[in-house]
């Protein structure tokens, strides 16, 4: 007679590497209970036998069992907790599919959508983001994005292209603004693909990157002994593709496994994968593609600024942190200029306002206060009363709160447009500049709108 066990926070808390197989597989699996036989014994050699050498429950927990890392338990853990989230949220909506969910078969209605052939699952609160990459929906390939983090799950023979991937995360994002979910916000923006809070995994091997073999140019991994590449530890070789844009592919290896990632970039460290150059050759490439860039930024700030008539923010607007904080918006210098009675907010109406109720907890950087940051690319062109209006369709690409998260505008239209830069021109301006600006307490020391004036 077969007996179930239902499993609890804890006992998924309190998995590691030595933990028995079918807790293991109820990890990876996301699957919310166990089996026991007549003599209360776990089917732990049934499930050896289940899965075969080349699954990847296999060789993710089970062939390299000594080797499994803390931040791929955590990254599962994870996984796994927002899966039950997201399933005990469908449930009590359509409690009919619950057997269907428990099994994978998971349904399209509310919090599952399909974009752009994939499946995306996502919690009420927007917070947990599932995205397969796969039409199986595979548990293996997949995005996981959670309390500002992104965690990728790869196997062998994996393509990733990460054009694609940034054009779905693109796409994900501008659903979520525009659709009736704003109040949220969208929790990510694309330039966490390339920073520390970005994690990819192959299969359950953490991909950090290595240094190149100095007689192999573009080859980076470690050598045995005999001076041949290991192959119980990842090896990289990049394949230049588009030298003007610094673009390549970048294949991986790892025993007998093999991850290829497309639009890889070496200069911009793409996915947080860092490979150190020491062949000379390919330093004298670097070097190059590091000019070509800067002449290509260069003459793309030489172009004239691209301007369009946008409406400005006054007191009424919502503003919130991608979080869910509130903008305290309060008008001062820009009160004398209204419409329907409504005041304009200035920028240094805006600047340090505060922020209610970001619900931000400590692990990730703890709650927004305020605002902390207003770049010269969200403002319109000229002054009202000694100082600029800030547009509503350009504080996603140029407001920022103290924990350096964007703020949101949700649009509402008024009788004033003004002229300021276009919104598809503040993209580079933006990501430029946010890159020699580091957030701290000491940011209420930093005037950007005294400077910039």
């Amino acid at each position: 007679m077969i007996k179930c066990n239902l499993l609890t926070a804890q006992d998924i808390d309190n998995l590691n590497k030595d933990s028995e197989t079918i807790y293991l597989k109820a990890l990876y699996q996301c699957e919310s209970s166990i089996y026991f036989d007549d003599d209360n014994l776990l089917y732990e050699n049934n499930t050896r036998e289940f899965y075969n050498y080349k699954s990847s429950f296999y060789l993710s927990f089970l062939s390299n069992k000594d080797s499994i890392s803390n931040e791929y338990l955590e990254a599962r853990k994870d996984l796994y907790k927002s899966m039950q989230t997201i399933k005990q949220e469908q449930a009590q909506e359509l409690e009919y599919q619950i057997s269907d969910i428990d099994s994978h078969s998971i349904n399209t209605h509310k919090g599952n959508r399909i974009s752009s052939n994939n499946l995306i699952l996502e919690s009420q609160d927007k917070n947990n983001i599932i995205i397969f990459l796969d039409t199986s929906n595979s548990l293996s390939h997949l995005i996981h994005i959670h309390n500002n983090k992104i965690d990728i799950f790869t196997k062998d023979k994996t393509y990733i292209d990460i054009q694609e991937l940034e054009s779905l995360l693109q796409e994900y994002v501008n659903t979520n603004t525009e659709s009736n979910n704003t109040k949220q916000g969208s929790p990510m923006s694309l330039d966490i693909l390339n920073s520390p809070s970005t994690q990819i995994f192959f299969y359950s091997t953490l991909l950090l990157g290595s240094s190149e073999i100095e007689s192999n140019p573009f080859l980076f991994g470690e050598l045995d002994k005999d001076n041949t590449i290991k192959q119980d530890t990842p090896s990289y070789y990049f394949s230049p593709k588009d030298e003007e844009n610094n673009l390549g592919t970048l294949t991986i290896f790892l025993n007998a496994s093999t991850l290829t990632l497309l639009n890889y970039s070496l200069l911009d460290s793409s996915l947080n994968i860092k490979l150190e150059l020491t062949n000379k050759e390919s330093q004298e490439k670097q070097d190059k593609a590091i000019i070509q860039r800067e002449q290509k930024q260069h003459k793309e700030q030489l172009k004239p600024l691209s301007t369009a008539m946008l409406h400005p923010l006054l007191e009424d607007n919502e503003m919130k942190c991608s979080h869910g904080g509130v903008v305290q918006l309060k008008s001062n210098l820009g009160k004398s200029i209204t419409d329907k009675n409504i005041p304009f907010i200035l920028e240094t109406d805006l600047l340090y306002s505060s922020i209610a109720g970001c619900p931000n907890p400590p692990i990730s950087g703890g709650p927004c206060t305020q605002v902390a940051l207003i770049l010269p690319s969200s403002r319109g062109l000229k002054k009202h009363n000694e100082d600029y209006p800030i547009m509503q369709s350009l504080v996603s690409s140029g407001v920022f709160s103290d924990k350096g998260v964007p703020l949101i505008c949700i649009p509402k239209p008024n009788s004033y447009k003004i002229n300021a830069p276009n919104p598809t021109h503040t993209k580079n301006i933006t990501k430029e500049a946010l890159k020699n600006f580091k957030y701290n307490q000491s940011i209420t020391n930093y005037h950007w709108r005294k400077n910039a004036a």
